[in-house]
């Protein structure tokens, strides 16, 4: 259905956006259109495969390696490094995934900037591990500890409107060094947190976020927008635990 639609409408989809928007669309805009038509076209090309025993031959056409809209080189993308994360890099101990959203103005800056796009990124892995490492302590834990997460950018909503957010996959405690620097270091899980400790974790992203953005002389409307955010959906309450 996906493939008809494109097809039949793509080009006049195209000629309305130029006729609509005051600048012409990016390119990767039309790129990904073209090339989603292309995928898996066997007029374009393809690999002929034939196994040595069986003797039978598989035709494989080429296939157009985008990740935003073609779903079948998306999902074998997103296959392959869910694949990679849990044989090669993720230990097998628990992982909780946090979400985090901005306001428009500021969704709309990440979007454009990539250097507010790692700032946020690294400030939500940083506290992230502050939580963690924090909450280790208050249960008696002592030593060296040490958080880790993953982190992936999502840049549209269920709408495919430009939505820019952050997914992480974060291991659910902390492991604990040993004494003897040889020893192996254990991992200690941690209780889920509660919604107090994630309004607080939320105003300390937010914080930094601003911060950030005030020291870095990005537009005011990102951090204004943040500021409004936090004022209608952080209390005065958890603003005093910082």
């Amino acid at each position: 259905m996906l493939y008809r639609l494109v097809k039949e409408h793509g080009a006049e989809f195209l000629r309305h956006a130029r006729e609509s928007y005051d600048g012409p669309l990016p390119r990767y805009v039309e790129d990904e259109l073209r090339g989603y038509l292309r995928c898996g076209d066997f007029s374009r090309g393809f690999v002929h495969l034939r196994c040595a025993q069986c003797q039978h031959d598989l035709l494989v056409p080429f296939s157009c390696k985008d990740r935003g809209l073609c779903p079948s080189c998306a999902g074998r993308r997103m296959a392959a490094q869910a694949a990679h994360l849990v044989d090669c890099i993720l230990p097998a101990v628990p992982i909780r995934q946090f979400v985090l959203s901005f306001p428009f103005e500021l969704s709309l800056l990440a979007a454009t900037k990539p250097e507010v796009l790692r700032a946020l990124a690294r400030i939500h892995a940083e506290e992230l591990a502050r939580h963690y490492k924090s909450a280790a302590k208050k249960n008696g834990e002592v030593g060296k500890l040490h958080a880790g997460a993953v982190t992936f950018v999502q840049r549209f909503g269920s709408s495919l409107k430009l939505h820019v957010h952050l997914h992480t996959c974060a291991l659910d405690g902390v492991y604990v060094g040993g004494d003897d620097g040889d020893a192996a270091p254990r991992f200690m899980p941690a209780a889920p947190p509660s919604r107090a400790e994630l309004y607080v974790l939320t105003e300390r992203v937010a914080l930094r976020v601003m911060t950030w953005l005030r020291q870095a002389s990005q537009p005011h409307r990102g951090r204004d927008a943040l500021r409004r955010h936090l004022e209608r959906t952080v209390g005065h309450d958890a603003r005093q635990d910082l």
